[in-house]
C-alpha cells in the first residue's frame, strides 16, 4: 500500500479537506441521482438499461440521451472518487 508523509501538524488539516470533498461529493452525486431519477421515471426505464441500448445505438442522438449518458458517467467517475476518499485513512505510527 503506497504512503504520503507529511508534517504531522498538517495531518488535522487534510482530513478536515478530505472530509469537504466527501461531502460535497456526496451532494453532487444525490443531485445527478435525482436528475436519473427523472431521465428514469420520465422514460420508464432503468439507467442500467438505458446504458446499453444506447450505446448499442438502439436510440439514436437526442440531446435527452446525451444529456443522460453523460449523468450516468458522471455519477460514476464522483462516486469512484468519492470511494477512494473513504479509503483514506490516517494511522499514526
Amino acid at each position: 500500500m503506497p504512503t504520503l508523509q507529511v508534517d504531522e501538524a498538517i495531518v488535522p488539516l487534510i482530513m478536515r479537506d478530505i472530509e469537504i470533498k466527501k461531502r460535497v461529493l456526496s451532494t453532487k452525486i444525490g443531485e445527478y441521482r435525482e436528475e436519473l431519477g427523472s431521465f428514469e421515471q420520465r422514460h420508464d426505464l432503468p439507467s442500467n438499461e438505458f446504458l446499453q441500448k444506447f450505446q448499442r445505438g438502439e436510440l439514436g442522438d437526442e440531446l435527452d440521451w446525451i444529456r443522460w449518458e453523460f449523468l450516468c458517467g458522471k455519477v460514476e467517475r464522483l462516486q469512484n472518487r468519492l470511494d477512494a476518499l473513504q479509503r483514506v485513512v490516517y494511522a499514526p505510527d
